[in-house]
């Protein structure tokens, strides 16, 4: 029985909700473009070139990411091709 125990959590999922704020400041809200934090333009917070957001999500012990702020005219490859890399659903 402890056994059983054990697997069950090999499919818990483990997840973070992520929509990350770039601003230094509060009145650079209004000026945001958009809310799209996935697309190419944006790597230098999620990529490995950058501050590695996905990266230190699975040393957090991440294995899903929640997001929110996707716009559908953007291309999301590389965020979604680093989220597999890094083990994150």
């Amino acid at each position: 029985l402890p056994m059983l125990a054990i697997e069950a959590f090999d499919d818990l999922l483990l997840g973070i909700s992520y929509g990350p704020n770039p601003l230094t400041s509060i009145d650079g809200a209004s000026s945001l473009p958009q809310d799209d934090w996935f697309c190419n333009e944006a790597v230098r917070m999620w990529g490995r070139s950058g501050r590695g957001d996905l990266r230190v999500m699975k040393q957090m012990g991440a294995n899903l990411v929640r997001l929110y702020g996707n716009n559908p005219n953007n291309d999301h490859t590389n965020f979604l091709d680093e989220a597999l890399a890094q083990g994150l659903g």
